[in-house]
């Protein structure tokens, strides 16, 4: 509301006649919350407490992973060759089948089915020797990550060779995206003992990004696929999970606003991809939120989606290297971001950061999700956050 000759947005005086700048956010901060308010009303019609497409990471909580029908054949066998210590598997699969999730719930779960072991779950491979090391010794001690690269190669080795009966398990998803500079260093991890890998990817890009790296190639052991859903009933559960998630109670398995024939075809458009299923659903969910329509039906998904999977290479191919990874980074923060943590993440300066966001802003990728005090949180537009949900 106007007081005197200041407008008040989200508590921020604006004296009327000032000239905003053409990328000014005060216009996303009023969309947001317009959206805001029409997601709340839905929601609490079917009591949720969460978007239930939209969640902090792929696999926020073990009870959303699906099971495939063949896991205890197939996931089996790999689990119990990790447990003998198998230094090199391989998890592979095409975009959007659910690598990420699958590793999500082997870090959950891997410790305690294993035993004196510890995972360490890198989601972003583009890091550097020395990030790298850092990342896994902040997970498994956090007073050894400090000091230079030669200080934090010693003690890791030191930790790894503390104990014959203790090992370390490195999850790397996204494998082929290794810098050659980290992958050298991977190469002198895989010759110590008590290190095992697991790398995930695409078939194709994973075995050419193992021929760079022999030493891991010579110890490949097992290898998982983590193939598309093969039947609309496990399409049905993925969106039941995460409409219970939402609502904070797994006590009965439930899809609406959702109908049975709408679970059938966003299968049929999705192909059995988890990660396209969840976008057309969360499409499906947005135009239903807009229209106030209290079930989602065949047509309205049909209206949705498109049966065309596009693969997050190509999505991306338009963009610099610094705003892909920009993007990347904020695919996986969906609380959103400060710029300081930003550049800091990815190791450039502010201004670069500041470049970067605002071009990404005019191609509607990154919107001002809220303020923190003065500054700007910045995360994706909901259309970018659709297109690349993680599976």
């Amino acid at each position: 509301m106007g007081s005197g000759r200041y407008l008040y947005i989200q508590s921020e005086p604006i004296l009327l006649g000032t000239v905003l700048e053409r990328d000014s956010p005060i216009l996303s901060l009023i969309m947001n919350e317009y959206e805001e308010k029409v997601k709340k009303d839905y929601f609490s019609k079917f009591g949720w407490k969460r978007d239930p497409f939209i969640l902090r990471g792929v696999l926020p909580h073990p009870s959303l992973y699906v099971r495939r029908k063949d896991d205890h054949q197939r996931l089996g066998p790999f689990i119990e060759a990790l447990k003998e210590g198998q230094s090199v598997s391989l998890v592979v699969g095409p975009v959007g089948s659910g690598k990420s999730t699958l590793l999500k719930l082997f870090d959950y779960e891997l410790e305690r089915v294993l035993g004196n072991c510890r995972v360490v779950f890198i989601e972003q491979p583009g890091f550097t020797q020395e990030q790298f090391m850092k990342l896994v010794l902040s997970r498994i001690n956090s007073g050894m990550a400090n000091g230079d690269k030669v200080s934090l190669y010693e003690n890791l080795k030191n930790w790894v060779n503390g104990s014959r009966d203790r090992r370390l398990i490195l999850m790397i998803d996204e494998a082929p995206e290794i810098p050659e500079e980290t992958g050298r260093l991977i190469r002198n991890l895989s010759d110590m003992e008590n290190i095992s890998f697991i790398l995930s990817g695409v078939p194709d890009k994973i075995a050419k990004s193992m021929e760079k790296m022999q030493p891991l190639l010579d110890r490949k052991g097992s290898e998982y696929e983590v193939k598309p859903f093969e039947s609309p009933e496990l399409t049905w559960e993925l969106i039941a999970r995460r409409i219970c998630y939402a609502k904070g109670d797994f006590s009965e398995l439930d899809i609406r606003p959702f109908t049975d024939e709408a679970i059938e075809k966003i299968h049929e458009m999705s192909g059995g991809s988890p990660r396209e299923a969840l976008r057309i659903a969360h499409d499906a969910l947005r135009r239903a939120m807009v229209s106030k329509n209290y079930e989602i039906d065949e047509q309205l998904v049909a209206e949705s989606g498109r049966s065309v999977i596009v693969t997050e290479g190509e999505i991306l191919r338009e963009f610099s290297e610094v705003q892909r990874k920009i993007i990347t980074l904020l695919r996986n923060k969906p609380e959103g971001l400060l710029i300081r943590e930003i550049y800091e993440s990815l190791g450039i300066t502010h201004n670069t950061a500041k470049t970067s966001l605002k071009r990404l802003r005019n191609k509607g990728v990154v919107r001002v999700c809220r303020r923190k005090g003065r500054a700007y949180i910045y995360c994706l537009s909901e259309e970018w956050r659709r297109r690349l949900m993680k599976g």
